[in-house]
């Protein structure tokens, strides 16, 4: 993930990473980095799923009011 986040950043790409309490390697390679407060996988993924809904809420959001 680390590597990858490392070519995006190269290439200028824009990037985001979901993580949890423990992920923070990934801060330093990492424009927008959502870390989970918790070390409990099951509570990370429940996090990162309501964040997901959540951005592709606001996109529908504001697709369909521009349309």
């Amino acid at each position: 993930m680390l590597a990858a986040l490392k070519v995006a950043r190269a290439r200028g790409l824009v990037t985001v990473g979901m993580t949890g309490s423990a992920g923070t390697a990934m801060a330093a390679h990492c424009d927008h980095l959502l870390a989970a407060p918790s070390a409990e996988t099951a509570i990370i993924q429940q996090i990162h799923l309501l964040a997901g809904h959540a951005i592709c809420d606001e996109v529908e959001h504001r697709l369909g009011a521009a349309a």
